[in-house]
């Protein structure tokens, strides 16, 4: 097969209840391919990308991997999982990532600067020798970058690795994401909370998630606990889009005032919802059902947004912002661009949208 990863599967493909658990942890675009014991109890998931999903290791197909992914990112919203692209070049402790990312990033976006480069100046095809001066010197602006990007991240990897994060290149050079499962986790951050004891962390409250929760549970489970983890399909993407950016603001120290403002979003709203459900009803008397699962999908809108923004404190802010005027019944740019729009058609029908989820609200109000 395509993969193998050496050394770190303990467990036989023979055992089904094993391959079960692994194939119920596969995602979308990174496939599940093995699990190992966790140093302080739990196990750690193996991930690799599915192969016509792999937008960064250099190769003949890496434009189309990475017009898949795109399609596939698209279509799996807002579940989406981050490419190897944006992982790799940070994520794997390997130094030589480096290199893969100089090859990658020419391939998508290098030759189209040197071909309108030598276009722009009336330079010949046949001239490759100075073709191969103007590729020689993007291609070590580039390294250049890489490795900043690489080293500025060393720290958190080594903090990563402890709780159960460790992505790196096996023999045969392919990538390995290791993942933890609840147990791992929450064992590994206490290792960490007294091996970082200068940090002061906080307590990291994840819980539990049996398949897909529902708009309103998801939202209750991040005003009420750190994060919540599913234990299928969705694992990779709880893990990279909502645990770890939470897990990089309390590293960073400022985790507890972007939780308080995202809670307290959050609690006004289901305030409004609970409190005045009589009203919420007269709204739309015979799509009343629908209404108040639009307006609890708003809530989860919110909570999936502001959970992957607490990595990013200014683009939080604005996000807080942004869901303060669509409460008021005003969709901003950035809401429009975000994707939301065509899940929202998707899921309610394509006369549903932002602005009229927006306009429910600020009937809600204006009832009040």
């Amino acid at each position: 097969m395509r993969w193998f990863v050496n050394g770190i599967i303990e467990m036989g493909w023979n055992d089904n209840s094993y391959k079960a658990d692994i194939d119920n942890h596969s995602g979308s675009m990174w496939m599940c391919v093995g699990k190992r014991m966790a140093p302080y109890g739990g196990y750690l998931y193996q991930f690799i990308p599915k192969e016509e999903y792999d937008n960064f290791f250099p190769c003949p197909d890496l434009l189309l991997h990475s017009e898949n992914y795109t399609k596939k990112r698209s279509e799996i919203f807002p579940a989406v999982e981050d490419g190897c692209d944006f992982l790799a070049k940070q994520n794997c402790e390997d130094g030589e990532i480096v290199d893969f990312e100089v090859d990658r990033h020419f391939i998508v976006e290098g030759n189209a600067y040197v071909d309108k480069f030598l276009q722009s100046h009336n330079i010949g095809e046949e001239e490759q020798e100075f073709r191969k001066k103007i590729t020689d010197v993007y291609k070590s602006n580039i390294k250049e970058q890489a490795c900043k990007k690489w080293s500025q991240c060393q720290d958190e990897r080594v903090f990563l690795k402890l709780i159960g994060y460790r992505m790196f290149l096996n023999e045969a050079k392919q990538l390995i994401y290791e993942l933890p499962d609840i147990e791992a986790l929450q064992q590994g951050w206490k290792q960490a909370q007294k091996t970082y004891k200068t940090m002061d962390l906080p307590d990291l409250d994840v819980i539990d998630s049996n398949g897909i929760a529902d708009d309103s549970s998801f939202a209750k489970a991040y005003m009420e606990h750190s994060a919540l983890l599913s234990n299928g399909k969705e694992f990779f993407h709880d893990h990279t889009l909502h645990i770890q950016p939470i897990i990089s603001s309390m590293i960073d120290g400022k985790y507890q005032i972007l939780r308080e403002k995202m809670v307290n979003i959050l609690k006004d709203l289901f305030e409004k919802i609970e409190k005045r459900e009589e009203t919420a009803n007269k709204i739309n008397n015979e799509n009343t059902i629908l209404n108040k699962e639009k307006l609890y999908f708003t809530l989860g809108m919110i909570a999936d947004t502001l959970s992957n923004l607490h990595s990013d404190p200014s683009k939080f802010e604005k996000s807080i912002f942004d869901w303060n005027e669509f409460v008021n019944g005003r969709v901003t740019d950035n809401l429009r661009e975000v994707g939301w729009e065509g899940y929202i058609k998707k899921r309610f029908g394509p006369e549903t949208s932002l602005q009229s989820i927006a306009d429910l609200w600020m009937k809600l109000a204006k009832d009040d």
